[in-house]
């Protein structure tokens, strides 16, 4: 489930693939959307949760990689700080988003 993985994520407890797979943001999404379109009595709001939290953790990977030729004094990714802010937002979003809030 979506909700315990990502507070256990962002609480620090760095699990070796939890949300770095990019094979499990496109199997949830397509087993959530099949899910959703089959009118199945599935609750949304914890895999849709995980699956924003996933795809921000995959780009915040692909950015610290391209901030190789950048100095180091004007990189964003220095520390942990940046990227854990930016997947708490992306969870927060997802969560909002199942609920249809504005």
């Amino acid at each position: 489930s979506g909700v315990p993985e990502c507070k256990t994520y962002l609480n620090g407890a760095l699990y070796k693939g939890l949300l770095e797979r990019p094979q499990f943001a496109v199997a949830a999404t397509v087993g959530l959307s099949l899910a959703v379109a089959a009118d199945l009595p599935v609750g949304v709001e914890s895999p849709l949760m995980h699956i924003c939290a996933s795809l921000s953790c995959l780009m915040c990977k692909r950015w610290q990689a391209s901030e190789a030729r950048i100095p180091r004094d004007q990189r964003l990714f220095i520390t942990d700080r940046p990227r854990i802010m930016f997947i708490t937002v992306a969870a927060a979003s997802g969560l909002a988003a199942a609920f249809r809030s504005p």
